[in-house]
């Protein structure tokens, strides 16, 4: 027999490998749970109760309810990519504080009451809508980070609202419905104060303190406001 024999041993084909490492990830899936996403035992930071004041003084005046999508996307080369979506029905409302200053100058000859208000004030945190909800999530082959992904992105949420509710681009949509709102708000306190009857009630003009190129009456400016 010869010594310099050496023992050869079967060829794995590549395909049983690949068939051992899917079976292996799958296992690995079904182990780990479904993947969606689970309450703790116990909150971490304990269940909510807070009893709170809300101020006197405020005028409700305008709102408005828009469909918000959010999203969230993670890329890797060669894992794939992570990505979350979030849709929904948001209402957004605006406030005046009514003891903040307001300026009044009232045109006696022509009856025109000119009203410079508060700005608008959001009120936070935003209502969403939880009937409209939709969410979405998806990751990469190499990837089990998707749940983790999307609950993030739930995290996001309610600031990315705040930011949108404060911005002076919904401020602007909402401020002709504020703007008739306070006009109905002065010209029923003028009548009242004034014991005026409806026939003699003056034309009200207003306008918010951050608003640009406000139309100042004749002779007017900004200072004659601020009095």
């Amino acid at each position: 027999m010869s010594t310099n024999q050496k023992t050869s041993f079967p060829a794995v084909p590549i395909s049983f490998i690949l068939l051992l490492v899917v079976g292996s990830v799958i296992a690995w899936w079904f182990m780990k749970g479904d993947g969606t996403p689970k309450l703790p035992a116990k909150p971490l930071n304990g269940d909510t109760l807070k009893i709170f004041r809300v101020p006197g003084g405020t005028l409700s005046t305008s709102g408005l309810t828009k469909t918000e999508q959010f999203s969230k996307t993670d890329e890797n080369w060669w894992r794939g990519t992570t990505s979350a979506v979030i849709r929904f029905d948001a209402t957004y409302r605006y406030d005046i504080k009514l003891r903040s200053s307001w300026n009044f100058i009232f045109d006696e000859e022509r009856k025109v009451a000119f009203v410079l208000a508060p700005k608008l004030t959001a009120q936070l945190p935003v209502a969403i809508d939880s009937k409209t909800v939709q969410e979405e999530t998806s990751s990469g082959w190499a990837r089990f980070d998707k749940w983790d992904h999307l609950a993030q992105l739930r995290k996001e949420v309610s600031s990315s609202l705040e930011k949108k509710a404060e911005s002076q681009d919904y401020a602007t949509l909402v401020r002709g419905e504020a703007r008739q709102t306070v006009e109905e708000f002065v010209s029923d306190w003028i009548i009242k104060e004034h014991g005026w009857s409806s026939k003699d009630r003056p034309v009200v003009k207003v306008y918010f303190e951050d608003e640009k190129d406000i139309p100042f009456p004749a002779g007017k400016t900004v200072s004659d406001f601020l009095q």
